[in-house]
């Protein structure tokens, strides 16, 4: 029961209407040709993404990863390095609100409409993972169950890990999340089991078991149980892209095995950092990912093109990405420059970014001052990863052939970065885009001339 369930008549409310929204295709990171189509990167509120989405209808999704908010009441922020040495500065910015207006009832019927949307979107083999905590697993437990039939419920997946959650005056620590696990069809749901180490303290006394060793001491293998034993990412390492709630990619990955095929579409439309969309093609999967926080996208997007092995790769080691945008959603980063510095023996040319002044729209007053006095310093602090269209398009999307990206550690992409222009040529224009730390985008033309 939540306040809003029924109307003032006592009847069940349904699903408000979607309104669908047109989503404007921004940017293509080119990967692998591949005749199935795309992966969909988009911003927007994801019951509207699920109501329009590009080329992808009702029935078609094998695997949906859900981890939304935990309805805590707070925002979550992060916090970004601009500039260096006598120029580097720390400022927070959001990375996405879990406030909800009227309390636990509106953020029940928020997850109500979106759990009976993504139940219409799986195919007859598909299947609904939902993460959530000690402060909802009950609520949205009931809520699964009315949704998809408590018959469909297949288990309580429990996520232990050892960090974090130290115990208070009263009571033990925290150290694990729940995973409700439903499928559409019990009869045709996909499933391939998991294996893990179960180990034992001597090797002795089994018959017909396999007996191996590591390090750790003699196992077996067990088809994995509904306790993961996974640990939580910790600030070293290297898959960590600072973004709260990330979630390891081990996690993922068991998930995925089991639940989908190669080729299967999977799809997360609470996207976060991305990690569903990395981990489903290091596996072969097909996948869509959304997500209303601005932020959210932008990290997955970068984390995508950290993908490629260089700089100045022509495609990366992964299928092409199309990102899509909401119309109420876009927002110009601010106002940037960029010229033709050489041209070399071969007819092509290397662009340098030359100036970059951003736009601090939107921004908390707290957060405003700092901001515009690191611009003044150097626009340039602000770029996130910039990179080259040399053969643009007539529907207005960038399709990047060179990018360069700001690395972990590292607090600028520096003018230095040059694109080099593998079929920029003279007489003609390319694309420069620009995304900044907060995720916002302009492009503007280059003119090659003759």
């Amino acid at each position: 029961m939540w306040e809003g369930k029924y109307d003032s008549s006592g009847k069940r409310r349904d699903v408000d209407e979607v309104v669908t929204t047109r989503f404007d295709h921004v940017e293509t990171i080119p990967g692998r040709n591949d005749r199935k189509g795309a992966n969909q990167l988009l911003l927007g509120d994801n019951k509207a993404v699920m109501a329009s989405l590009p080329g992808e209808g009702s029935g078609k999704i094998d695997l949906i990863y859900a981890d939304p908010p935990f309805d805590i009441g707070t925002d979550f922020r992060v916090r970004i390095t601009l500039g260096h040495g006598d120029r580097r500065k720390e400022v927070p910015t959001l990375a996405y609100r879990d406030v909800w207006g009227t309390g636990a009832g509106s953020y029940a019927q928020m997850m109500y409409e979106r759990l009976v949307i993504m139940r219409d979107l799986l195919s007859d083999e598909g299947s609904l993972y939902v993460h959530c905590d000690y402060r909802t697993t009950g609520l949205l437990r009931n809520m699964l169950d009315e949704i998809f039939g408590p018959r469909n419920h297949v288990n309580e997946i429990i996520w232990f890990y050892k960090t974090g959650g130290l115990p208070e005056k009263l009571g033990f620590g925290r150290k694990h999340d729940t995973i409700h696990y439903y499928v559409k069809s019990r009869r045709h749901a996909i499933w391939n089991p998991q294996k893990e180490k179960s180990y034992v303290k001597h090797k002795y006394g089994f018959s017909n078991v396999e007996i191996l060793e590591d390090s750790a001491g003699h196992y077996t293998n067990v088809n994995c149980r509904d306790v993961f034993d996974i640990p939580a990412l910790r600030g070293n390492q290297p898959e960590r892209v600072n973004f709260p709630t990330q979630k390891p990619e081990a996690l993922l990955e068991r998930i995925i095995r089991a639940s989908s095929n190669e080729e299967s579409l999977v799809a997360d439309f609470f996207c976060g950092s991305g990690t569903t969309g990395v981990v489903a093609e290091q596996l072969g999967r097909r996948w869509i990912l959304a997500d209303a926080s601005r932020l959210a996208v932008h990290t997955t997007r970068k984390r995508l093109l950290g993908q490629r092995s260089s700089a100045t790769d022509t495609g990366l080691d992964m299928r092409t990405v199309k990102m899509y945008e909401a119309l109420d959603s876009q927002t110009l980063a601010g106002v940037a420059d960029a010229r033709v510095r050489r041209r070399r023996p071969d007819g092509g040319v290397d662009i340098e970014l030359t100036g970059f002044a951003p736009s601090l729209e939107g921004i908390p007053e707290r957060e405003r001052a700092d901001l515009e006095a690191c611009a003044v310093q150097s626009g340039l602090d602000f770029v996130d990863t910039w990179g080259v269209d040399f053969n643009p398009s007539n529907d207005g999307a960038f399709r990047g052939q060179w990018y360069s990206v700001r690395k972990a550690g590292v607090p600028l992409v520096t003018v230095s970065d040059r694109a080099n222009g593998h079929t920029g040529k003279t007489g003609t224009r390319a694309l420069v885009g620009v995304v900044d730390v907060f995720g916002r985008r302009v492009t503007f033309p280059v003119e090659i001339a003759g």
